[in-house]
């Protein structure tokens, strides 16, 4: 049943009760109390009413609010609402802001941007989450991957009832070893003094710090927590990588091509990441998950991998050479080294052993081109042209955000066993010693 609306006088009822039961006076219910203050209340004038009103207004305003179906008041959810968005707006001015002046400064290819990466055992019904392993990186697009971090954590024993939680967790992501036989380093200041060595903390202040969207609560979390920001009153914003992506590709474009075109949205850096096209690099994960052969789940090579996505789409726009390692993986070929050995003027040609085909920033890319891509090459031996049309039956009408995302660089290389969803993605690189075909999706956390 909904609660009774009380209005002022039902307060001035109350505080009279409390006042005279003080003294030594009892009443044997509100109608007693009623019979005595009504008299009371009627020679009282506006003023001395009024603070007994507004609190009646409140009441009713109170038992009047819509909750939602876990009892949360409308207002409450609204006003949570109305933060975030105001907390997304002012990450985003502050990363566009940092972008914008490094390339008026002409610093732009200099810019450093920290990429940070948890895994965790188990999430906990206060909205915590229980550390794993942290892996960050110092990127910029000149230099690539310039600085690396990681250290697995050992966050003590489990809250009772999450130990079955947490190996289910580590079983489908990360792979360690959960409490009480857990890895790493189980002092928290500890950790949270190298970390701070690393992201260069200067006071209070850490640089922005970037992850992928789904991970920002936990990565939010798990810092405040080895950081001690509550009590330190440390400034902590963790930015997501899509928004960081997508602005820079925009400006890259703009001060290096003059085209105000980059991305048509948000979504297609954040399928970029998704996709994880550099899943199976090997030799850019932590010891741990490289003697263990799986490197997918490790912090530190999420982090790795972030920035060899976005190097592939952005540095040849700066007319920067990537180099294996740094900017790409170590059993990659650049465009560059690719491109001197082509013809210009040619718009579509292939190498040797037909593994790879190279398109051109002369020749002119269009959806129709793409999908008819396989078809236009006259010289394919039989044997491989059967792979192509086989292939090609594969391909379907891409949808216009998915056009841009292929047709974003001015030249690509993919091998031939490519599924034909991520043409295009790739602009200079060919992985040569592992099938390196992407998941659609991700499932990583």
């Amino acid at each position: 049943m909904p609660k009774k609306k009380h209005n002022g006088f039902f307060h001035f009822m109350i505080e009279y009760k409390r006042r005279e039961e003080a003294k030594g006076r009892r009443f044997r219910g509100f109608e007693d109390v009623s019979r005595v203050a009504g008299p009371i209340w009627k020679n009282m004038n506006e003023s001395e009413r009024a603070p007994y009103v507004a609190k009646g207004k409140q009441s009713i305003q109170k038992n009047e609010e819509r909750l939602n179906c876990r009892g949360i008041p409308q207002s409450v959810l609204l006003a949570e609402e109305r933060a975030a968005r105001s907390k997304t707006a002012l990450i985003r001015n502050r990363v566009e802001k940092m972008i914008s002046n490094a390339a008026e400064n002409n610093m732009l290819e200099r810019l450093e941007f920290y990429f940070i990466s948890f895994s965790y055992f188990c999430a906990l019904s206060d909205g915590r989450y229980v550390p794993a392993e942290v892996g960050a990186i110092r990127y910029c697009m000149e230099e690539g991957v310039m600085e690396k971090f990681h250290m697995l954590i050992n966050p003590g024993p489990l809250p009772l009832g999450k130990s079955l939680e947490a190996q289910e967790h580590s079983n489908n992501f990360h792979q360690l070893p959960i409490p009480p036989n857990a890895l790493g380093e189980a002092n928290f200041e500890e950790i949270a003094n190298k970390l701070a060595m690393f992201l260069k903390l200067s006071g209070k202040k850490l640089p922005l710090l970037f992850t992928d969207h789904s991970d920002i609560p936990q990565v939010e979390s798990i810092l405040e927590e080895i950081l001690n920001s509550n009590k330190t009153g440390m400034e902590i914003v963790v930015c997501p990588l899509a928004q960081m992506f997508f602005l820079l590709k925009k400006c890259v474009l703009y001060y290096s091509l003059s085209l105000p075109e980059g991305f048509a949205t948000e979504s297609i850096p954040q399928t970029l990441i998704d996709r994880d096209l550099y899943a199976y690099t090997e030799n850019i994960s932590c010891e741990f998950h490289e003697q263990k052969g799986d490197g997918t789940h490790c912090a530190l090579s999420r982090c790795i991998r972030w920035a060899y996505v976005i190097s592939d789409s952005c540095c040849l726009d700066l007319h920067i050479d990537l180099q294996p390692g740094n900017h790409m993986p170590l059993n990659c070929v650049s465009m560059a080294d690719v491109f001197s050995k082509q013809n210009n003027t040619t718009s579509v040609s292939t190498t040797n052993n037909g593994n790879f085909r190279f398109v051109s920033a002369a020749s002119e890319v269009n959806s129709s081109a793409i999908r008819n891509y396989d078809s236009s090459y006259a010289g394919v031996p039989s044997g491989q042209r059967a792979d192509r049309e086989s292939t090609e039956d594969t391909i379907t009408d891409e949808s216009s955000e998915t056009h841009q995302m292929l047709t974003a660089g001015r030249g690509y290389l993919h091998p031939t066993g490519m599924i034909a969803q991520v043409r295009g993605i790739g602009r200079g690189r060919r992985i040569q010693q592992y099938d390196n075909t992407p998941p659609l999706t991700s499932s990583r956390r």
